[in-house]
């Protein structure tokens, strides 16, 4: 994401919001942040490392499991927040799954 707008002046980059999302013992927190038109999306957070194998075969299948769950739930979330009109939805979805959606105070 290029932080020049294109008469050459720098844009400053602004975190938007942060999405927590919780699956057995993993979790996520992604960061939105926005430059100019550009959103982007950040990992900022995991627990535990979503390259961490475990120790032995059970360990590896439960951060296997734990790891697809919070791939569905993302899944999920990118879904009902991609209209325009789904924003009450995503909030209501993110809630009852226990994600952490988190949005700066309006100015």
């Amino acid at each position: 994401m290029s932080n020049e707008a294109s008469s050459g002046q720098k844009l400053s980059t602004t975190t938007v919001s942060s999405v927590a999302v919780h699956a057995g013992n993993a979790s996520i927190v992604i960061a939105v942040l926005k430059c100019g038109k550009w959103v982007k999306l950040q990992l900022a957070e995991s627990t535990p490392n979503l390259l961490e194998i475990g120790s032995n075969q059970d360990e590896t299948k439960k951060l296997l499991q734990d790891h697809e769950l919070l791939l569905t739930k993302l899944k999920i979330i990118r879904v009902l927040c991609s209209g325009e009109k789904t924003n009450k939805v995503c909030v209501d979805f993110l809630q009852s799954q226990k994600c952490e959606w988190n949005q700066p105070p309006k100015a």
